[in-house]
């Protein structure tokens, strides 16, 4: 019984290294021709049938990676691409693929430190333009308050050159209403001393 054993389990492990290796043939063609999808499909279930994984897995876990990391893939999946670069840099740190895998994962982080600068910039610059427009505002309020101020210094110049005309003209006749005063009592002066003297012409 134990001798028939054997051969049935070498079978059975014939066909399983078998049919992965059909599975990474497959995978590797879709991802070739740019069908990820397909690709991404065939890779895992390529790793699901492996029992260790070892360094030359490192290019079929790289591919699948790539897979999801493509923009234009159906299967587009970030986190899933970061994943599988994480662990090709913690299975196969020292193989050109999982220093390649590093690098990328360095990369992508510099990238959203990139973003995360652009997107401070961009608010930076938003508040920026608000101030700015704020100090348009206060500088046109200063330009009609200072308008505004001209006019009512012009006005009041106006009004004191007025006031200072009347004066002189209010001075001027208090002058000559003194001098009629002046003139009115010598009159009546006269006309007394007339009067007294006998010298007035009748009535």
């Amino acid at each position: 019984m134990r001798g028939t054993d054997f051969p049935v389990l070498e079978a059975v492990l014939l066909a399983v290294v078998l049919a992965a290796g059909c599975a990474v043939r497959r995978a590797d063609l879709h991802f070739t021709a740019g069908d990820y999808a397909a690709a991404i499909d065939a890779y895992e279930e390529y790793l699901v049938r492996r029992t260790e994984l070892s360094d030359r897995d490192a290019p079929r876990i790289m591919h699948l990676a790539m897979a999801y990391a493509e923009p234009d893939s159906p299967r587009h999946d970030p986190a899933q691409a970061e994943h599988y670069l994480r662990l090709l840099v913690d299975l196969f740190p020292h193989t050109a693929h999982g220093r390649e895998a590093g690098l990328m994962l360095k990369a992508a982080e510099a990238e959203e430190v990139a973003a995360d600068l652009r997107r401070e910039l961009a608010r930076r610059d938003e508040r920026l333009a608000r101030l700015d427009a704020v100090l348009q505002s206060v500088a046109q309020a200063e330009d009609r308050l200072r308008s505004e101020a001209e006019t009512q210094d012009e006005a009041r110049a106006d009004l004191e050159r007025r006031v200072a005309a009347l004066t002189r003209k209010a001075r001027r006749l208090t002058a000559e209403l003194a001098e009629l005063e002046t003139e009115l009592s010598a009159l009546k002066r006269i006309d007394m001393e007339s009067v007294i003297h006998g010298t007035a012409d009748p009535p």
